[in-house]
């Protein structure tokens, strides 16, 4: 699978087919996941996932390809995407490109519940 693939798993908040996709590649786990957000981005996908539940994306239903997705629920997909990873051997303190862990971005940004499961993993 490549990594633009999973990338799109998890804005997909498919917390299952990022399990079966780190079954079959655990290497995927830290991989560098390319983005932009008013430029080019490279993080882990852990934080990627925070990155993601943070800024609201998986909500707002403004970002095309994950439009179906809308609801409330899918914070909590995040989340669980976010827990396969860290299963899989994610690590927390992995800085992206701007020098932030998805720990250090999930407690900025306030989001209490990927910050707590980030804290318990670290």
């Amino acid at each position: 699978m490549s990594v633009d693939e999973f990338r799109l798993l998890i804005e997909r908040g498919d917390a299952a087919g990022v399990g079966r996709a780190l079954e079959s590649d655990p290497g995927l786990a830290n991989r560098t996941i390319s983005w932009s957000l008013n430029q080019e981005i490279e993080s882990d996908p852990l934080h990627y996932v925070s990155d993601c539940v943070a800024h609201g994306w998986l909500t707002n239903g403004k970002e095309g390809e994950i439009a179906e997705l809308l609801g409330p629920k899918k914070k909590t997909d995040q989340v669980g995407a976010a827990r396969v990873l860290l299963n899989a051997g994610a690590k927390v303190d992995t800085a992206n490109g701007n020098g932030l862990s998805a720990l250090e971005a999930s407690k900025l940004c306030e989001n209490g519940e990927m910050y707590e499961l980030l804290c318990r993993s670290a």
